[in-house]
């Protein structure tokens, strides 16, 4: 979902066609992480915006906080140290 990793969605946008084969890489990458990102949000997307420098609270309309147990918090810091990885990869700022 494009609330965890933008810049990394729109870096396969920009590059599909001109390195298939590492798109593919970026594609799958995305697809599994979505699955993880899907089991929590929107609470979990708040959650790695703060460990990622935006401030904000975990409140959400649609969920209730609590769907954002340890295990919910243990994928979120793992994605973001695999999302460092992709990035550097990839060329992007971390």
């Amino acid at each position: 979902m494009a609330n965890f990793h933008i810049d990394i969605y729109k870096w396969l946008y920009g590059h599909f066609k001109t390195d298939p084969e590492l798109a593919r890489e970026v594609n799958n990458f995305l697809t599994v992480t979505g699955v993880m990102e899907a089991r929590a949000y929107p609470v979990s997307a708040k959650y790695h915006a703060n460990l990622t420098g935006i401030s904000m609270g975990l409140y959400t309309r649609a969920k209730n906080m609590s769907i954002l147990n340890e295990n919910a918090r243990l994928e979120v810091e793992s994605l973001i140290q695999m999302e460092k990885v992709l990035r550097k990869k990839l060329g992007l700022k971390e």
